[in-house]
């Protein structure tokens, strides 16, 4: 073998070996480094906690119905129906996006030829891209 053989073979293998120690560095890390269970990140002041704006109802106690043999829970009433306000929803502060609803029955007549005799209001929340607003069904 002549002199510049030998040198090309000796590149190739310290190019291997590099190779190896650079993988060898990589596993040990994946091993032994700092795994990101253990990374507790300190908590951001400029970021709202949950139930920090909105203060959360107290639950109501349930009534209970005495029979003979048992007894049984009242049947809570839809808020809707009752017609009263939501206690932890302020419109105010919300971004709120109103969506009227008609019924078939009346769809496509002038509202002089029918009259509203009640409504029923539904919200939901929605997701857009970085906010969240709410639907309001009437």
């Amino acid at each position: 073998m002549s002199a510049a053989e030998l040198a090309a073979v000796v590149r190739s293998q310290a190019e291997k070996i590099a190779a190896l120690e650079h993988q060898l560095d990589w596993f040990r890390r994946q091993m032994f480094g700092q795994k990101s269970e253990r990374f507790a990140p300190e908590p951001d002041p400029s970021q709202m906690h949950l139930g920090e704006s909105f203060p959360v109802p107290a639950l109501p106690v349930e009534e209970r119905k005495s029979i003979p043999a048992h007894t049984r829970r009242v049947a809570q009433q839809d808020g809707a129906e009752s017609g009263e306000e939501l206690k932890f929803f302020d419109e105010s502060k919300v971004p709120v996006q109103t969506i009227t609803l008609v019924h078939a029955d009346v769809e496509g007549l002038s509202p002089e030829q029918y009259e509203v005799i009640g409504e029923k209001v539904t919200y939901r929340i929605a997701q857009r891209p970085g906010a969240f607003h709410v639907l309001k069904y009437r």
